[in-house]
């Protein structure tokens, strides 16, 4: 992407050979029949690994003695929440149970598994204790409500029957709350950074390997499956939710998190390892199959409490104003360093060439879009004639084109797109280049070298990119297009570094935007 005339490559390493055996052992078949996923939970706890449980050939018993239950009289679920994260709370009105609730993005998650019990449905290894651990597993027509007892929009969609289910399917959730369908879950994994690293998102910091995760407080927890035969697979290893998807008349759409011991590949980075590889994805299995259910909230038209997604990451005591795009009515935070005002978070205006990483919708709404140099410039001159005709023009190129200053861009109304003139006016008045890094970069996600945030500029790690292909490196940099005459300039942060980078880019390269008041 980028040294300092493009900054530091990485260097991606991945046993395939390990990858493709633990890939049998996480990711199962279709058939999910791998004799492979027994366990026992003599050699598994909190932050242990245990892959080495899969080392024998045996069928895993239907009895208790597979699994130990854990005695919910020495067991609280307030183990699997995140302390730092507000949660609500529902009561189921049928049994009345109450469940923990989430708001991620623009929907509300429960944050526990559905514990309510119907035919077809099961504790794990037909232990009763474990139900008040982990919530019920249920075949996909109980997950539906293909009997209809609560409503008929999964009416008949049963095992072995073609389903024509409404596109929301309220199937065994609470009133108020439906089965998620594939979009919602996608928009989840988009949520928690894409698929490498949801599970590690979501999962909760108790019984999977490792002790991280759950930032977002989804909650996931390592439930496992149960299998038409009555075996049961992958408890402390593995979470599979049904969704209201299904693929054809014997099987359906589950969504799968991996314990991040089965499946790994670690990204290196300037000699770190960055990241590893936490697999989320979504598979076909048979409807007879018994997994956990997570129940999603019906929309709610003008529920005030659904705020911008990317606020969830700014500092909750700092006094920020707040600025509308008049074009599409999104509300902007900004904030006022010396004599300067800017936007506070990425803009998000859709174009023709803007990009959300990983290209998931989703990641527009937590990061921002990325935008090629034309766009960023307004070169087809929609909202002004200052950057007129500056397109593509190759590596380090001259543009064919003469910016004139203040150059809008494609910044709101009253708004434009920096100079470098005008980051160094930033820079100084927080200290200096050299330490512009640390004190405009956020508090949270990098993966070190964080922050100090202190000027509320909330500088996140959202990603490089070059011709619009993402870095496989994540939390370690990010970069914004700057107005510059005849060149296309970027200003970017990186993880090890306190200081700011500023250098001339290929115009193929993809960047954000930070617009500044005029």
């Amino acid at each position: 992407m980028k040294n300092k005339n493009k900054l530091a490559p990485f260097l991606l390493n991945i046993s395939v050979a390990a990858f493709f055996s633990a890939c049998l052992v996480a990711c199962g078949s279709d058939s999910s029949s791998n004799p492979d996923l027994s366990i026992s939970t003599e050699n598994s706890s909190a932050g242990t690994n245990s892959s080495a449980a899969n080392s024998n050939n045996d069928k895993p018993s239907s009895s208790s003695s597979t699994v130990r239950a854990t005695s919910s009289s020495s067991f609280s679920k307030a183990l699997f929440l995140n302390e730092n994260i507000s949660y609500g709370e529902i009561t189921d009105e049928r049994d009345g149970q109450t469940y923990k609730t989430v708001l991620i993005g623009s929907r509300y998650w429960m944050a526990e598994n559905l514990n309510f019990k119907t035919e077809n449905s099961y504790c794990v290894n037909d232990n009763d204790t474990l139900c008040l651990k982990y919530g019920r597993l249920y075949t996909w027509s109980a997950a539906m409500d293909s009997t209809g007892a609560f409503s008929t929009s999964g009416l008949n969609c049963g095992n072995g029957t073609k389903c024509t289910a409404d596109s929301i399917v309220r199937g065994v959730c609470p009133q108020g709350w439906h089965l998620p369908n594939y979009s919602e879950f996608s928009a989840l994994y988009g949520y928690a950074g894409g698929i490498r690293i949801a599970t590690r998102t979501l999962k909760t910091r108790y019984e999977w390997g490792g002790g991280h995760g759950n930032e977002l407080g989804f909650s996931a927890v390592p439930a496992g499956y149960r299998e038409d035969e009555g075996y049961y697979y992958s408890l402390k290893k593995g979470a599979y939710f049904w969704l209201n998807s299904e693929s054809y008349e014997t099987h359906a759409q589950w969504a799968q998190m991996y314990d991040p011991g089965e499946l790994r590949a670690n990204t290196y980075y300037n000699g770190d390892i960055i990241t590893d590889w936490y697999f989320a994805e979504f598979r076909t299995q048979p409807k007879s199959n018994a997994a956990s259910v997570r129940c999603v909230r019906d929309s709610v038209p003008g529920d005030t409490t659904i705020k911008p997604f990317s606020w969830r990451y700014m500092d909750p005591e700092f006094s920020y104003g707040t600025m509308t795009d008049e074009r599409d009515g999104r509300v902007y935070r900004t904030t006022t360093i010396g004599s300067q005002t800017w936007m506070a978070e990425n803009l998000n205006f859709k174009t023709e060439h803007g990009r959300c990483l990983h290209r998931v919708d989703e990641n527009c709404e937590k990061y921002g879009t990325v935008y090629p140099w034309s766009d960023a410039t307004d070169s087809i001159a929609e909202f002004s004639d200052n950057g007129k005709g500056c397109g593509y023009i190759g590596f380090h190129g001259t543009a064919p084109c003469e910016i004139t200053y203040p150059a809008r861009g494609i910044c709101p109304q009253g708004w434009h797109l920096p100079s470098t003139e005008e980051f160094s006016t930033l820079f100084d008045a927080v200290g200096g280049p050299e330490v512009a890094g640390k004190m405009l970069k956020s508090k949270t996600e990098w993966y070190s070298g964080t922050g100090l945030d202190s000027f509320g500029f909330t500088a996140r790690p959202a990603d490089n990119f070059y011709d619009y292909s993402p870095s496989t490196v994540l939390r370690t940099e990010t970069g914004f297009w700057s107005s510059n005459k005849s060149t296309a300039v970027i200003i970017s942060f990186d993880y090890k570094q306190d200081s700011v980078f500023v250098g001339e880019q290929d115009n193929r390269s993809v960047w954000y935007i930070r617009c500044l008041k005029d």
